[in-house]
């Protein structure tokens, strides 16, 4: 969304946009390191769209991917900043065999993750753990908003509002919150051999009954920035 890269995008300096594939890109200097910002919209698909032309065009040092999420986690709150410590598929998933009448059960999908291939291996799962390194880096950066927690973040073309469902996921798979975007970004990192961080800020809670509130975008934006320059500086890139 929107909300979700306007602040970001403000304070890019020597701007350049441009649009590729139908996304807008924003080339520039973020505290004087070069950065390119792009909102990569709704969908899977997108995400990995958007993705893969940069990462092949400008071969990234890292790749963030920033924005709000849902709680899976009943003591997560609004505010509190999640770093994705690993990424979970919420599409690819086989069901059980029903005869006509006899309805749909969520809890008997087993999730198995889209297919992948390293070094000539074909696997599949339905998570990705992400760079331990980078995380730590993450963790310096304080959250004024309110705390922050690593976990595993959940991902796939569905707001999910029903609580049941949401616990579910939580127990059985270990999430912590969900977005849309993250897993198939951090999917195209990993088959490019980039670096990838997700960053999620709490902006509802289904489990607590705290409804959507789009002001916490710019508050992730903000928390992200701060993580830029320590890890600028952590990495001694300029």
């Amino acid at each position: 969304m929107d909300s979700e890269c306007n602040k970001i995008n403000s304070l890019i300096k020597n701007k350049r946009s441009f649009e590729k594939y139908g996304f807008i890109y924003h080339k520039g200097l973020l505290n004087g390191y070069p950065v390119i910002s792009v909102r990569s919209m709704i969908g899977t698909v997108n995400n990995v769209m958007a993705t893969t032309f940069f990462a092949k065009a400008y071969s990234p040092l890292l790749v963030i991917n920033q924005g709000t999420s849902g709680a899976h986690d009943k003591d997560l709150s609004p505010g509190d900043i999640v770093l994705a410590e690993s990424v979970f598929d919420m599409n690819t998933r086989f069901t059980k065999k029903r005869k006509k009448g006899e309805g749909t059960l969520y809890s008997d999908h087993e999730y198995v993750g889209a297919e992948y291939s390293e070094s000539g291996i074909r696997a599949r799962k339905p998570y990705f753990y992400c760079d331990k390194s980078i995380i730590e880096i993450a963790k310096q950066v304080p959250n004024i908003y309110g705390k922050v927690v690593s976990g595993r973040v959940a991902s796939g073309d569905v707001w999910n509002k029903e609580v049941d469902k949401i616990e579910f996921f939580n127990k059985n798979y270990s999430t912590t919150c969900e977005d849309m975007e993250a897993f198939s970004i951090a999917k195209v990192c990993r088959a490019m051999n980039v670096p990838f961080i997700g960053i999620k800020i709490i902006s509802n809670s289904e489990i607590n009954d705290l409804e959507y509130d789009e002001s916490y975008a710019e508050m992730c934006q903000n928390f992200t920035v701060d993580f830029i320059k320590t890890y600028v500086k952590t990495k001694e890139l300029i």
